[in-house]
């Protein structure tokens, strides 16, 4: 099940894009809904829910065991939008949730993990590496050089007053602007 992973849209359901969902080319044919993000390939006894409540989908995939002179079951899901989509998740993350379930419904295990679908994998990993190890520099650098914009009034908070349209007041330091 695919849920965002910010505070902000985690109630909102995860679908494709319209661009997507509409589309023919991968659609037709399909035993799963056109609106579902993830579909199985190659299992036929896989069923797409909507769940009445929250709308979330989900897949269900019926255990198979493992084949002769292999110690687990491989499962291949496809991602039908890309996460960049507008109209989509447009650049949200989001998490894939996967729960082990009995037929009776009883959850025997359940891990979630963080999914970004993209076009060119590769090339997102190298950049993605290549941004992280230019923010461990910077962090090094401020941990050797103390912060990197030391003021003398460092140390004082100043507070700005401000009315918001329903004439609630609200305080912001002057220092997480500058």
């Amino acid at each position: 099940m695919p849920v965002y992973k910010k505070a902000e849209h985690v109630t909102e359901v995860v679908k494709r894009c319209p661009n997507h969902e509409l589309g023919r080319d991968f659609n037709d044919g399909q035993a799963a809904p056109a609106s579902h993000l993830i579909r199985v390939e190659g299992n036929n006894l896989s069923q797409y829910v909507d769940d009445p409540v929250t709308g979330r989908q989900s897949v269900y995939v019926p255990y198979e065991a493992p084949q002769v002179g292999t110690e687990f079951t491989t499962i291949l899901y496809n991602f039908m939008c890309n996460s960049s989509c507008v109209g989509g998740m447009n650049r949200r993350p989001i998490l894939i949730i996967i729960t082990l379930e009995t037929r009776d419904g009883q959850v025997l295990g359940r891990r979630s993990f963080e999914g970004r679908i993209c076009a060119c994998p590769g090339r997102d990993r190298k950049a993605d590496e290549d941004h992280f190890r230019e923010q461990q520099a910077l962090n090094e650098s401020v941990a050797k050089n103390g912060s990197a914009n030391k003021r003398s009034e460092d140390g004082e908070f100043f507070f700005l007053l401000f009315f918001l349209s329903d004439n609630m007041r609200k305080k912001i330091r002057l220092d997480e602007f500058f």
